[in-house]
């Protein structure tokens, strides 16, 4: 496209320079040559200069995609993380629960233990007391009896 407006501007230049008569406003044919060539020099960088931008603008382009795509994976795989992370705390959450009702079973169990081991050790200190009792304090001889008394006679 600019190789063609180029190509153009060449041949109005060239058409210019064989036309016959003056140039408008009184310019000399030197001076619309000299006007032509300049303007080519300018349409020329201008192409070369719009070329580089638009090279500039493509290689942005590109790693701008290349980096979306690159983005897109470490997201797929992070989403995927997470998902697995979710999935792990949720089956922790159950297990927790699981886990804080067997401490509470076990917390009754060891309860009820020491309530038993503390009536088991009244019993046995009732027993021994009463062992103790016994052998320090023996129980004394019998005493007699006292005779029974006789019943009165029978009235005759």
């Amino acid at each position: 496209r600019y190789q063609r407006s180029i190509a153009e501007l060449a041949e109005r230049h060239t058409a210019s320079e064989n036309s016959a008569g003056g140039a408008a406003g009184g310019a000399s044919d030197e001076e619309r040559k000299k006007w032509a060539k300049e303007a080519l020099k300018h349409a020329g960088r201008t192409q070369k200069d719009s070329e580089a931008s638009l090279a500039r603008s493509t290689q942005i382009v590109e790693q701008t995609e290349r980096l979306g795509q690159e983005t897109a994976v470490v997201l797929k795989s992070q989403t995927e993380q997470m998902k697995s992370v979710y999935a792990d705390l949720t089956s922790m959450e159950s297990e927790l629960r699981a886990a804080n009702k067997l401490i509470i079973k076990f917390g009754r169990r060891v309860t009820t233990d020491r309530i038993t081991a503390c009536l088991l050790v009244c019993i046995l200190l009732g027993i021994i007391g009463a062992i103790a009792t016994g052998v320090l304090n023996p129980p004394s001889p019998p005493q007699p009896l006292p005779t029974p008394i006789p019943p009165p006679p029978p009235a005759s």
